[in-house]
């Protein structure tokens, strides 16, 4: 053997090279221990269905395997679990014949794992009850910087205490667990106390008493590094105070009055992203204006409510760098006043770089199609549009409106809208008329010349006939397809 393959670093290149080849890592195992140890080192840096070939470039071992190489010898499983850098327990798909990862948690948890950096445990039908606290922790490793579990259950203070003690690196941390948990605040304030180095913290664990105080708020706030921050609640006192807070954040998910808002915008004037649930009451969206850094704001209101078109005006003005905006989606629809196509016209003026668009709301002015128009005229990069209550003229033109959008859905105003098909009925009026395979190419052909890049359209609330519009992506390939 050539002295060059006794270096590492060279058996390491060569290896490398054709990981991705099928059997390749698996041949190299048999080569020499050299050769042996390094493809153990790329074959094992991940386990789980989750962590595939895709991602890693070259075939990967599920957890199920690792878990019969334990039941059969454990110190051999060792061997293995010594290379294990990421960790992932999921439900693959449906078809899975073995089921969720997690159920092999007795084989896996008794084994230590010096090297992991992050395990994700994600949701699954029977996550809650596989991904208990007692169980996920025996993964808490010193050398752990990234900690997911999506659904759990029977969370504990010794848990968060375990999780504290055991991982001085964390860095990134999710907690969602819906069942029969006992965390204390006491616990969760010693708990944060400890990791000011987060630079990202989801904590969503349902207790009978409120988790979160304004203490361990402003401890969290402290933190010099945080950028991503996911709670149930914001109260204004936790916000009200003479300190800095959040000084590096750039993602909130949460609920909070728009008030709130308003006093938490001095602390993050660099948020980009805004997922937020107003809570009640909330008369205007005006707050949201006060972040000009905005790329990502989605809203969802407590209660039915009402803003203005000069609320999502001062919003369009104010944050210049929005790419997507979502209004209303989840829960109780707004009412919008003041939002016509003339106001519908200003706001897409004002957001020349927004990506997608959709607004959800109940009213009894409804936008038409020249706001669709107004949208695709001032903003080249929309690709997904949804609007609601709208009163379309299908027979309004044939030009072009984008040939950017690719994913329309409109919710019509059964009675202020011109009808799809005007001969849907048969001469008796006995019923529906079938819609011929010729009727959909036609209208397909008419919106492919109004929106080329279009592949998904979702039509409802226009009354009987309108659904057959959904036929239209069919249409359009079809159509394309006989045009060639």
């Amino acid at each position: 053997m050539h002295h060059a393959l006794l270096l590492p670093e060279i058996v390491a290149a060569i290896i490398k090279s054709d990981s991705s080849e099928p059997g390749y890592l698996h041949t190299c195992l048999l080569v020499n221990r050299l050769f042996s140890e390094e493809a153990r080192r790329l074959l094992w840096y991940g386990c789980g269905s989750r962590y595939n070939s895709a991602t890693a470039g070259h075939v990967t071992p599920g957890i199920r395997q690792l878990a019969e190489i334990s039941q059969h010898s454990r110190q051999r499983a060792q061997i293995y679990a010594n290379f294990v850098n990421i960790l992932n327990f999921a439900e693959p798909r449906e078809s899975w014949p073995y089921g969720d990862e997690a159920q092999w948690h007795h084989d896996l948890a008794c084994l230590q794992y010096p090297q992991l950096q992050e395990v994700s445990f994600f949701p699954s039908k029977e996550a809650a009850s596989l991904n208990k606290g007692d169980v996920v922790v025996r993964y808490a490793q010193p050398s752990l910087c990234h900690f997911e579990l999506f659904a759990g259950s029977e969370l504990s203070d010794a848990f968060l205490d375990e999780l504290r003690t055991n991982c001085p690196k964390l860095q990134h941390l999710e907690l969602s667990s819906s069942g029969y948990n006992t965390t204390t605040p006491d616990a969760l304030l010693r708990f944060l106390t400890t990791f000011d180095s987060l630079t990202s913290l989801t904590m969503q664990i349902e207790v009978a008493q409120d988790l979160w105080t304004r203490e361990a708020f402003r401890v969290v706030g402290q933190y010099a590094n945080l950028e991503f921050l996911n709670i149930s609640l914001v109260h204004d006192a936790w916000i009200q105070g003479e300190e800095t807070l959040f000084p590096a954040m750039k993602h909130l998910y949460t609920s909070i009055s728009t008030s709130g808002l308003g006093l938490l915008s001095h602390h993050m004037p660099n948020l980009s992203t805004l997922h937020a649930k107003l809570l009640h009451p909330c008369n205007s969206m005006e707050a949201l204006a006060s972040y000009p850094r905005l790329k990502d704001l989605k809203v969802t209101l407590s209660e039915v409510t009402r803003f203005t078109g000069a609320d999502l005006l001062l919003i369009a003005e104010n944050c210049p760098e929005l790419q997507s905006i979502e209004v209303g989606h989840d829960g109780p629809r707004p009412s919008a006043e003041g939002l016509d196509d003339s106001m519908m016209e200003s706001i897409a003026r004002n957001i020349p770089n927004i990506q997608e668009f959709k607004l959800h709301k109940v009213d009894t002015e409804a936008l038409t199609l020249e706001s669709i128009k107004s949208l695709g005229r001032h903003c080249p990069k929309l690709k997904d549009l949804s609007l609601s209550y709208v009163s379309i003229d299908w027979e309004d033109g044939d030009e072009l409106i984008s040939d950017s959008i690719w994913c329309l859905n409109l919710e019509l105003h059964s009675e202020l809208h011109t009808r799809l098909w005007p001969d849907d009925y048969d001469e008796d009026g006995d019923g529906e008329a079938p819609v011929s395979r010729e009727q959909i190419i036609g209208m397909a052909e008419h919106f492919g010349r109004r929106f080329p890049s279009m592949e998904y359209f979702y039509l409802s609330g226009g009354g009987e006939g309108e659904e057959v519009f959904n036929e239209i992506p069919y249409g359009l390939r079809l159509s394309s397809h006989l045009l060639r």
